[in-house]
């Protein structure tokens, strides 16, 4: 008789844990569900730098780039208080052709794109960089003193 009340407070055990277990993955998909804003992550640069007709130029290892993001998405633009980085953005027209670049400022508020602008690339260009040339090893922290907001 004592095996079976033991074998039943093992049951109910793991089927309160289960039940918990449901009950906080649910909770954890909603708050991630309600959440409007993501961020820019830093594998979403490629090393490569903007030409002054507003193309890429991958051999240029001076800066990291962005792909084209849509302007309706985007938030905000912050920079690390002590980074050493010029931020820029280059803005396109809905036919891909180059439009603008406007420079981001720390702590400013970034001023807004162009009317005809639909998307937009980010350059992050290191000002303390020893070698003058960016490795796949600083990219990742380049592109975290630079936080990018999107909406989802």
């Amino acid at each position: 008789m004592a095996k079976a009340k033991a074998n039943w407070k093992g049951i109910l055990s793991v089927v309160a844990l289960i039940a918990a277990l449901v009950m906080s993955a649910g909770a954890l998909i909603r708050v991630t569900k309600n959440e409007k804003t993501k961020e820019l992550p830093s594998y979403s640069y490629s090393i490569g730098a903007v030409t002054d007709e507003g193309k890429l130029d991958s051999e240029d290892k001076t800066s990291i780039t962005s792909d084209k993001l849509k302007v309706k998405d985007l938030v905000s633009i912050e920079i690390e208080e002590d980074a050493k980085v010029q931020v820029f953005v280059h803005y396109y027209n809905e036919d891909g052709d180059f439009l603008s670049t406007a420079e981001v400022v720390a702590g400013e508020e970034l001023a807004g794109a162009p009317e005809e602008a639909e998307t937009f690339r980010v350059e992050i260009v290191p000002t303390d960089d020893d070698d003058g040339k960016i490795s796949a090893f600083e990219k990742g922290d380049y592109a975290g003193k630079v936080t990018v907001t999107l909406k989802k």
